[in-house]
């Protein structure tokens, strides 16, 4: 549930809004993207092993969907002179249901898309990787996941806010999902056209918001014209980020921002 002061909104996970309209539209993308979704498909783009940049996706239908979306990857790969992508999924291992929709979709992604170097699907407890080989996806046995295993992704992005982290391992991406997942410590940056139509959806580090004026206005123009975005949108839980925020909305560096908390399993959208 969403809250606000005249009203009550049901939270429907199973509509995933592709236009902004509201404050409530963009609370509830930040809040999809780290769910257990199997809409939600976060993309790590990579060159030689080293994060260029990343995104989430959101399907509000596969099929609709598919063929902007591979243009979509196909666009940033280019844009970003990456030479390799990851597909991250947060996923309830109850649901058989959320496995097998993502893997005829994987199917098709790594077949269509050059660079596909492995799909990581991941729960609180468990997790499980699948690769390609031969043009054939290999579904490796479902382990338990070992948080102590793998970087230190928050001492890393004190000093490297943008998150090009060179990735040794897969206990690597591992926990850059899990820390992605973390409503405390990342926050999401939003993107759309003149349409309001999203065309990027990402979490950022709450590290990124005490760099300069100029370095986050020089990171959104960088942006913009990667996305041929208009308007930029950030959303947090944390009260120094959104503070920062409205700072950054008035001197016109993003268009707006909205802060929202998780009472129980309500989200109410507040003003600090």
């Amino acid at each position: 549930m969403i809250r606000t002061k005249n009203k009550i909104l049901k939270l429907d996970t199973k509509q995933i809004t592709e236009t902004i309209l509201n404050k409530e539209d963009l609370v509830k993308i930040s809040y999809l993207a780290k769910s257990p979704n199997k809409k939600a498909i976060k993309i790590i783009y990579v060159r030689d092993e080293t994060i260029i940049d990343y995104e989430l996706i959101l399907f509000s239908n596969y099929k609709k969907q598919y063929i902007n979306t591979i243009h979509k990857i196909v666009n940033r790969l280019y844009s970003l002179n990456a030479n390799g992508y990851y597909l991250l999924c947060n996923y309830n291992f109850k649901h058989i249901s959320f496995f097998t929709a993502n893997i005829k979709l994987i199917k098709s992604l790594s077949k269509d898309v050059e660079g596909f170097l492995g799909y990581l699907v991941l729960s609180d407890h468990y997790y499980t990787w699948i690769t390609k080989n031969d043009n054939k996806l290999i579904v490796e046995r479902r382990q338990t996941v070992n948080k102590s295993l793998g970087i230190n992704i928050q001492n890393i992005l004190k000093d490297n806010p943008y998150m090009r982290i060179k990735i040794n391992s897969k206990n690597d991406l591992i926990k850059i999902l899990y820390e992605m997942n973390d409503f405390k410590n990342f926050s999401t940056l939003i993107i759309t056209d003149i349409n309001n139509k999203v065309v990027l959806n990402k979490d950022i580090s709450n590290y990124f918001i005490i760099l300069s004026y100029r370095q986050i206005g020089n990171y959104i123009k960088n942006i913009l014209k990667q996305t041929n975005g208009e308007k930029v949108f950030l959303v947090t839980q944390n009260k120094f980020f959104f503070e920062r925020a409205l700072e950054l909305k008035n001197e016109k560096h993003i268009t707006s921002c909205v802060a929202y908390n998780m009472i129980g399993k309500n989200l109410k959208i507040i003003d600090y």
